[in-house]
């Protein structure tokens, strides 16, 4: 047969009212010291501890011997970008673009007043060129040589649909002379009106020439 069971609460609170009596109902011998009164603050707080050491079915709870759950260690993200490359210096990827170009150029020309206005020609005819054309897109961009190898001359042609630019330098990679070319003629505008443009075309055939193989050039004038 199964026994009944008081709730462990009963049990507890029994305890406690029967230790209350026993200690209010202790006789009184000659010559002892008279007990202390139970402090029923203290009693009570004393049957509070004892409950929140006990588990659900009256045991102590075991959580002595189980550690406590480990944090998760915070992810460190990696924050290393790759290193950028140095531009080419001047020298360097002029030379490559000479050397690609009198390897395999496409021949073209100025006119004979563009020739003229940089004073590369007298002007009495087209001058010829070996030319490259750039990769990039929107306007026509070419790298060209005077076909005679022994010039130090460098052209740099920028055609849009209505404007043509010339840029002429050498292997210093230094503006020298700027001409437009559009309905109005062709004339010469200042070194200073056309730096900003020049550079932005001299970025672009330096990242290309990029893919070109070194030169290992480290003097200006050597090609």
């Amino acid at each position: 047969m199964r026994m009944k069971t008081r709730p462990l609460a009963t049990i507890l609170t029994s305890a406690y009212i029967s230790a209350m009596l026993a200690s209010s109902v202790a006789p009184i011998r000659t010559g002892a010291t008279l007990a202390a009164a139970v402090d029923p603050m203290a009693a009570e707080k004393a049957l509070q501890n004892a409950i929140s050491g006990l588990d659900v079915s009256g045991w102590a709870a075991a959580t002595a011997g189980i550690p406590a759950p480990a944090a998760p260690a915070p992810k460190v993200v990696a924050n290393n970008p790759p290193p950028k490359s140095d531009p080419l210096p001047p020298e360097e990827w002029i030379a490559r673009l000479i050397k690609y170009t009198r390897t395999d150029p496409v021949f073209g020309s100025i006119t004979a007043k563009m020739c003229a206005v940089l004073e590369l020609c007298d002007g009495t005819e087209a001058m010829p060129l070996a030319m490259v054309k750039s990769d990039s897109t929107g306007a026509k961009r070419y790298f060209a040589l005077p076909v005679n190898a022994d010039s130090k001359d460098i052209v740099i042609m920028v055609e849009t649909p209505l404007v043509t630019y010339l840029y002429l330098t050498d292997k210093t990679g230094k503006l020298r002379a700027a001409v437009i070319s559009d309905k109005s003629g062709v004339r010469l505008i200042t070194n200073e009106r056309a730096a900003e443009s020049f550079k932005a075309e001299v970025a672009i055939f330096a990242k290309e020439a990029e893919g070109l193989p070194p030169t290992g050039t480290a003097v200006a004038g050597n090609s």
